[in-house]
């Protein structure tokens, strides 16, 4: 719990508040490996996009960084996961 709260702090940060590769406010996922907070689309935005982000759907940049592979880039939610303390 301390892990979670330590991370949840650390992505209100400036410049963490902001996706790394999208720049949509208030990304809720990162990639620990690399140091950056990252945004992924919850399943029902696809139809409140417009109104609620400055991108669109298609753009899922935690997606993404899944599939590029776990060898380069290593993604976890920042509320559904666990954290380590050398993940934080």
């Amino acid at each position: 719990e301390r892990n979670q709260k330590a991370v949840l702090e650390l992505a209100t940060q400036p410049g963490n508040d902001v996706c790394a590769d999208c720049k949509t406010r208030n990304p809720r996922w990162a990639s620990h490996n690399l140091g950056i907070f990252i945004w992924r689309a919850p399943v029902l935005l696809g139809f409140l996009a417009a109104p609620y982000n400055t991108v669109t759907c298609s753009v899922n940049c935690a997606s993404i960084h899944r599939k590029i592979g776990t060898h380069v880039t290593k993604v976890k939610s920042l509320t559904l996961d666990t954290w380590t303390k050398e993940q934080v």
